[in-house]
């Protein structure tokens, strides 16, 4: 996993979580690895659908701050209603025109 981050290319990835779970030992794992790399996250929350509108924003905020990410990082997806979508690609656009935050 290291190794493929180290990649000179590379200008980040996107992770995704599940945003109705907390981040599993494994995603901490992930964390460590991508903090230690200073490599560029986008977080795409996943299954944004599963969840209301209410609960879906406290969930986003709470994945956050624990994963220690900026607003701008986090993006929550459907792949079911297609929503945040556009905004992952834009967002994936800007990470490798080298424009992303």
């Amino acid at each position: 996993m290291k190794y493929a981050l180290r990649r000179e290319r590379l200008r980040g990835v996107v992770w995704l979580l599940d945003i109705r779970h907390p981040p599993s030992s494994h995603d901490r794992t992930m964390q460590d690895v991508l903090v230690e790399g200073e490599t560029h996250v986008l977080a795409a929350l996943t299954k944004g659908d599963k969840l209301s509108s209410g609960h879906r924003r406290t969930r986003e905020r709470e994945l956050r701050e624990e994963l220690e990410l900026p607003e701008d990082q986090v993006i929550v997806t459907s792949a079911k209603t297609g929503e945040g979508i556009a905004d992952l690609n834009e967002a994936i656009a800007g990470l490798i025109s080298g424009t992303a935050a």
